[in-house]
């Protein structure tokens, strides 16, 4: 079977294309990483956290965890039987 002439330069011009994607999204990667590396945020352990709850406070199951706009920590539970 002979292959039409088109289809050969066709197939080349996919393969450069395919590997221009690759290696401008590789590249792009690379660039990302190393400017979030230089970003990252510095965390502190807080040595009084958490605090004791107040009087006949008492924690059930833990179902989420989320922190708010204040960076008040909000945890939703299920009560103690």
């Amino acid at each position: 079977m002979k292959v039409p002439n088109l289809l050969v330069p066709i197939s080349m011009v996919g393969a450069c294309l395919i590997f221009a994607t690759a290696s401008a999204s590789t590249s792009g990667a690379a660039q990302e990483k190393a400017s979030v590396e230089a970003d990252h945020p510095q965390y502190q352990v807080d040595a009084e956290w958490p605090k004791q709850l107040p009087y006949r406070w008492k924690v059930g199951q833990i179902a989420g965890v989320a922190v708010g706009p204040n960076d008040h920590i909000w945890i939703l539970h299920r009560p103690v039987p």
